[in-house]
């Protein structure tokens, strides 16, 4: 990583400055030889005060550096034994899956976030992953995506030498194009960064917060339709689901100027992008194959009053009725009056 961009990363998600702010002391901390997280953390008061003329800034950028021991320590510590002392004991649960009816809107965040749900929507239902896997796995796709931009805005820099891995076997895992090393531990299998397993909690954190209320039940289940619709063309060849994200990503600026901005992520966009059909009133059908029982089996579960089958043959076409028997007869469903409950 270039020293420029490791100025720019403490700066911004260390020492908590805006993008603008830190863009314009990046030069100042190079000129003074302070390009690694090492030096950084080895400065003194009375020098950045030389460095940084705003006391407001340097309050904040000393605050950071005084935590720089700790989080070099922590750094140093086995994976095994960091894995054990982060890994959450909670179960992480998977977004709820809404009717088709409810998604529509558009959400205002910025790019990561956005990846890190589409990858991890696509581990979970294209590689069929666990859930707490899918988000390991695309957390380490956003990072490597942000430090190949941040290279390409700010510099190559030096190549540096991936870290083994101790946690378990290693695996090469294809996700959005990219090839993510993965390792098995005893919580499951997990991505991993710099020759550390990255846990889910700290990307599910994340996306709580980039998608407030309801907004992430909304993005996940559009998301979840698209991919299970796009399935087979991801099985082959897993750049298309990059392609996907292209598609509907949110725009924004190019250069320095996005990065980190917000844009429009319009949930109707994602949803155009399945392979449908339009019913005989000109409403959306969607493919009930792609949808596989366990989607139909959520919207089932989200209704206390059940849904009626017409409505379900309107939303989903005829076929779904194969589906709804298959849930009858594994005993996870039931008609009364023209209405399919969840046992």
């Amino acid at each position: 990583m270039s020293g420029k961009v490791v100025v720019l990363d403490f700066l911004t998600n260390g020492a908590g400055l805006d993008l603008a702010a830190a863009v314009l002391l990046v030069d100042a901390f190079i000129q003074s030889g302070r390009t690694t997280s090492s030096s950084i953390f080895a400065t003194t008061d009375q020098e950045l005060k030389e460095i940084v003329s705003k006391p407001a800034q340097r309050k904040k950028i000393l605050a950071a550096i005084r935590k720089g021991p700790q989080i070099l320590k922590a750094k140093e510590e086995p994976n095994k034994k960091r894995a054990a002392a982060s890994e959450p004991d909670a179960k992480i649960a998977r977004p709820s899956l809404l009717p088709v009816q409810a998604l529509h809107g558009v959400v205002r965040v910025n790019r990561s976030p956005v990846m890190i749900l589409w990858g991890a929507v696509v581990a979970n239902v294209v590689n069929e992953l666990e859930w707490e896997e899918s988000l390991s796995l695309s957390s380490v796709v956003a990072s490597l995506n942000a430090k190949a931009k941040a290279a390409r805005i700010w510099g190559e820099g030096k190549r540096e030498e991936g870290k083994s891995v101790e946690e378990g076997p290693v695996q090469e895992v294809r996700l959005l194009g990219r090839s993510v090393t993965a390792c098995s531990t005893f919580m499951g299998l997990r991505g991993c960064l710099d020759g550390q397993p990255v846990h889910p909690k700290s990307p599910a954190d994340r996306l709580k917060q980039a998608f407030p209320g309801q907004q992430l039940d909304i993005v996940f289940s559009a998301m979840a339709l698209l991919a299970e619709d796009r399935k087979e063309e991801i099985l082959s060849d897993s750049h298309r689901a990059y392609s996907l994200y292209e598609q509907f990503r949110p725009s924004i600026a190019d250069g320095a100027a996005g990065w980190g901005a917000a844009g429009d992520l319009n949930v109707n966009l994602i949803l155009q992008l399945r392979k449908v059909t339009a019913g005989e009133g000109g409403e959306v059908v969607v493919n009930a194959g792609a949808l596989g029982k366990e989607h139909l089996l959520d919207e089932l579960q989200a209704a206390a009053e059940g849904v009626e089958m017409e409505k379900l043959e309107v939303r989903y076409g005829k076929q779904v009725n194969e589906l709804v028997e298959e849930l009858q007869l594994e005993g996870l469903v039931y008609e009364k009056e023209g209405r399919i409950f969840c046992l």
